[in-house]
């Protein structure tokens, strides 16, 4: 099928910007929406010939001509102007013409009286005009006319081979007609179908959807191509995004270009998938033996999957399919989601089978992302060589709740890339025996910086107040703002070793002092702050003042948090930051919290970069240390102004045999993050 837009979501182009946005967006062809004048862009007959010509020559085809005439009765008028505009559509060679039938309302209970006979003789006379001149007269599936059923009628009273229809691909849904009950109807008389997403307003009186974003809507454009396909339908699909008097969407992109990106990945997404169609006979339900209480159920329309439980007994229930698929390939998997409960309520998880029946990977969905209420879900998945089977589980769990699963999608994807971060953990050995002074930590940081440097690090990570470390300088004298003296001097340093730098330090804002790791760039500006939550008696005593948040930052190598010693002793500021999207946590501490930190890396499946001074472990590991997802300690150092260093891919999965997906390998960070039980206090 060939792809189109509407020029409805961009009516302040010429006729000349129309053809570069198409070339530009790899569209076949353009449908032109006549302006108050039923002009092209403002011109008219006399300068068909140039329009025409400017188009063909760029191979972009103008599909047809949205005009603004509805048949409501039979009127000279209309008559008129359908033929002026027939005329226009044969001279630059465009397929049809756009006509409404009926009266236009947004409520099912207040559309006007109309002729039928004179709906179906108007249309026949523009037929009869439009026929030797090759154009078509197309009815928009529209008003009191959306459904394919009621236009079958009109087409067979009117007994013209080049009456067709715009099958509006949101409006016979409206009035209850399926995708496949559309094309029922209508079959070889659909001429053009207008692409669009919404949301059902579950209001019975009320004639339109709310539009939505393309892939955030119910409509299910899987669907719509599969019904197009049965009948080997090869016109266009032309998106009619109505931005122009649409206000839920006005704002949605912030320009034609990216409207048009939106739908091509959308189309591509639905023509290449390779899960079946939710409405279709592929899927099937799993329900506890002892607990069969979830109940199922489809939408009316082919969009969604729906699980409900209803009861004062916990249970859970599943739609499941699977999908061949090849060995050693990548594919895109994503899933969205409606549901009245909270997210770690319902799953999506995938497993990987081999052709012997045993299960080699099974994966929570990990991303996962929440647009106005709706949860989306995505992720990428490599193949083992002995794979050949994908599993789709969309589950709900609890006693009172429902779920509204949509279509999912799996699409052979690219490898992912690696994202490697090189860490440098800059390990200082304490000397509390020596009295030392500023200048002297000063001079001992930047060695310690000094030495990381040398192994090219993205990021290096210091202890916790190594500048009024072992000194006796009161807090007003040791803290400092941001773009203090020690700070500016760390900054620098960054920009030296193009390097971003975890810097502690005591800091000093109007009458508050905190204890403060700022994270600065390659480029010596800060990237992100964060101020130590989970302060000691000490520091309380000292007039310290506590932070409140868990931000994530975005660096060049992945998304970022940070914590402070004694903030790592408590698994909710692990979760709040993996929660926000941190991939790697550094911590800059002066305790050596061992078992702790690792049970925190398992905690998130996150990696752990901790720059300690004291080595209180009996493990034989230093203070300075980094933790794969798994607990793995893949670097550690105890030996002063010797780095731990490691080298580490963000992107890579770290899987574990036998977690709760099991027997399987699973991704500790999915498991973790989507299994804890947010019900239990």
């Amino acid at each position: 099928m060939k792809r189109s837009f509407s020029t409805v979501s961009c009516l302040e182009l010429t006729y000349k910007e129309l053809i570069e946005t198409a070339k530009r967006n790899n569209m076949d062809g353009v449908e032109i929406r006549l302006d108050n004048n039923n002009k092209i862009c403002g011109y008219g007959i006399e300068n068909a010939a140039e329009i025409y010509d400017a188009f063909s020559s760029a191979g972009i085809k103008i599909t047809d001509l949205g005009t603004n005439l509805g048949l409501l009765f039979y009127t000279e008028e209309g008559m008129k102007i359908g033929k002026e505009c027939i005329d226009l559509a044969s001279a630059v060679k465009a397929n049809g013409i756009r006509v409404f039938l009926g009266s236009f309302s947004r409520y099912f209970s207040t559309f006007g009286d109309y002729d039928y006979d004179g709906i179906v003789k108007s249309v026949k006379e523009l037929a009869l005009y439009a026929k030797p001149k090759n154009v078509e007269i197309w009815m928009e599936t529209h008003n009191d006319f959306s459904a394919g059923e009621i236009l079958k009628k009109v087409i067979d009273d009117c007994g013209e081979e080049n009456v067709k229809v715009i099958w509006d691909i949101m409006h016979p849904l409206e009035r209850g007609e399926t995708p496949f009950e559309t094309v029922k109807y209508l079959g070889n008389r659909i001429g053009h179908v207008h692409m669009k997403d919404g949301i059902d307003r579950h209001d019975f009186n009320m004639t339109n959807y709310l539009y939505t974003r393309l892939g955030e809507g119910e409509i299910n454009a899987d669907e719509i191509i599969a019904a197009l396909k049965s009948i080997n339908y090869d016109g266009y699909l032309s998106l009619e995004f109505e931005n122009a008097w649409r206000p839920e969407i006005r704002e949605a992109h912030s320009g034609i270009d990216e409207i048009l990106e939106s739908y091509n990945n959308w189309l591509d997404t639905a023509e290449n998938n390779l899960i079946p169609l939710v409405s279709s006979d592929k899927w099937d339900t799993f329900l506890p033996e002892q607990k069969k209480i979830a109940r199922f159920s489809k939408g009316l329309y082919g969009e969604s999957l729906e699980i409900e439980v209803r009861s004062v007994s916990y249970s859970m229930g599943k739609w499941i399919s699977r999908t061949p698929v090849e060995a050693g390939k990548t594919y895109d998997f994503s899933v969205a989601c409606k549901t009245d409960t909270d997210i770690t309520n319902v799953y999506a998880i995938a497993t990987i089978w081999d052709k012997d029946g045993n299960m080699l990977i099974r994966d929570h969905i990990e991303n996962c992302k929440q647009i106005d209420g709706r949860y989306y879900f995505s992720d990428k998945f490599l193949i083992p060589e002995n794979g050949c089977e994908f599993e789709t589980e969309l589950w709900l769990k609890g006693n009172n709740a429902k779920v509204y699963w949509y279509q999912p999608h799996l699409t052979n994807g690219e490898p992912k890339k690696e994202r490697k971060v090189r860490v440098a953990v800059a390990y200082i050995e304490p000397e509390y025996e020596i009295e030392h002074t500023l200048e002297y930590n000063k001079q001992t940081i930047i060695d310690a910086i000094d030495k990381s440097g040398e192994l090219n690090p993205d990021v290096i990570v210091l202890s916790e107040g190594m500048w009024g470390r072992c000194t006796n300088v009161p807090m007003k004298d040791k803290a400092e703002p941001e773009n203090g003296e020690m700070c500016s001097l760390i900054r620098k340093k960054a920009v030296e070793y193009n390097s971003y730098i975890v810097y502690n330090f005591h800091e000093v804002e109007g009458s508050e002092y905190y204890n403060t790791s700022i994270l600065i760039g390659r480029n010596g500006e800060t990237a992100g702050k964060f101020r130590k939550t989970h302060l000691t008696a000490g520091e309380y005593e000292q007039g310290l003042t506590p932070g409140c948040e868990y931000p994530v930052f975005e660096t060049d190598f992945g998304k970022v948090g940070m914590l402070i010693c004694y903030d790592h002793y408590f698994s909710p500021t692990t979760e709040e930051l993996v929660k926000n999207g941190a991939e790697i946590i550094f911590v800059s501490t002066a305790g050596d919290s061992a078992e702790k930190s690792i049970a925190r890396a398992m905690d998130g499946g996150v990696y752990f970069a901790i720059c300690g001074l004291n080595t209180e472990n009996t493990h034989g590991w230093g203070p300075g240390r980094i933790i794969a997802p798994d607990g793995e300690i893949i670097a550690h150092t105890s030996k002063s102004l010797q780095p731990a260093f490691s080298e580490i891919d963000l992107n890579k999965k770290i899987r574990r045999f036998w977690l709760s997906l099991g027997p399987a390998q699973s991704h500790i960070k999915g498991v973790y993050k989507y299994e804890k039980n947010i019900q239990v206090r």
